[in-house]
């Protein structure tokens, strides 16, 4: 084996469980190690484009935290695609709840969820009345809540304060259209 087969292996077998057992396999993991550093520096750079969006990027744990959920979501990817699409979706609806709750100050309990689906897909597809009444009910239930919601960020206008005329030494009222004037409501 030559030198610089010898170094590109070495090279290339950073992070991998086989090493490379001839010249173009050591090639060929080098060019995907090149890459590997690659894919990290354009996601970091991607970070960093957030930051300057999302003042939630801005905090000072921030990027520990956004790499540790990467390094964790680099490890969760089987070969079973049906798998990581749960995952994704799993994800993907957890972040939803966790903004849902707070908007509608509610828990919605990701394992009542998680039951849910179970039974919905042992179940098998929905006809197309059940699903129409699953639909109109979901909605409804939205409705309602986002009514809820309106009602509480409507504030009622606070009530007029009624002035009282300063108290005076001598006998003489205050004049009712400067008290009016003060309220700023006309006579």
């Amino acid at each position: 084996m030559g030198a610089g087969l010898a170094a590109v292996m070495l090279a290339s077998c950073t992070n991998n469980s086989t090493a490379p057992t001839n010249e173009a396999d050591a090639a060929r993991q080098a060019q995907a190690d090149s890459l590997a550093v690659d894919f990290g520096r354009l996601i970091g750079d991607q970070y960093f484009a957030v930051v300057e969006r999302d003042t939630n990027y801005q905090r000072p744990d921030a990027q520990k935290e956004f790499i540790l959920g990467f390094k964790q979501g680099m490890t969760m990817v089987t070969d079973q695609q049906t798998y990581n699409d749960g995952i994704m979706q799993g994800i993907q609806l957890a972040m939803t709840l966790k903004e849902f709750n707070k908007r509608y100050k509610v828990n919605v309990s990701p394992q009542t969820v998680v039951n849910s689906l179970t039974k919905a897909i042992e179940g098998g597809k929905l006809d197309d009345k059940t699903k129409t009444e699953l639909q109109v009910e979901y909605h409804r239930l939205m409705i309602s809540l986002e009514n809820a919601i309106k009602q509480e960020r409507v504030i009622p206008a606070p009530e007029p304060k009624q002035e009282s005329a300063p108290e005076t030494t001598d006998s003489v009222a205050a004049e009712p259209e400067l008290d009016a004037a003060k309220s700023g409501k006309p006579e």
